[in-house]
């Protein structure tokens, strides 16, 4: 599987993603870095499902502003928007997969 980072990244972001581990069954996770305008490879069937967002959660999570709002729906990018209930003076937050699928093996 290809992928990259949305366009709306200018800056690399890190993530822990679930990896296949030495033995069948057994997840890992390992720190990676991804930088905006690179195409990306993986094999790993665990880490294929994880940055499709099939498993764990890939999310982004940033303060919905309107700015932001408006780069997630100009480059059509789907997102969930949360507020936590027990605080009177949360900010709301969306939720969107920061990675493009460019080929699908």
């Amino acid at each position: 599987m290809k992928f990259k980072l949305n366009d709306i990244f200018v800056g690399a972001i890190d993530r822990i993603v679930m990896c296949s581990g030495d033995k069948p069954g057994i997840e890992t996770n390992k720190r990676m870095t991804f930088l905006p305008n690179t195409i990306y490879s993986l094999t790993d069937p665990v880490a294929v499902q994880y940055i499709k967002g099939e498993i764990g959660d890939v999310r982004e999570k940033m303060v919905l502003t309107a700015d932001l709002k408006a780069q997630l729906e100009s480059a059509g990018i789907e997102y969930e928007v949360k507020k936590c209930g027990t605080c009177t003076s949360a900010k709301p937050k969306a939720f969107f997969n920061p990675f493009v699928i460019l080929e699908d093996d």
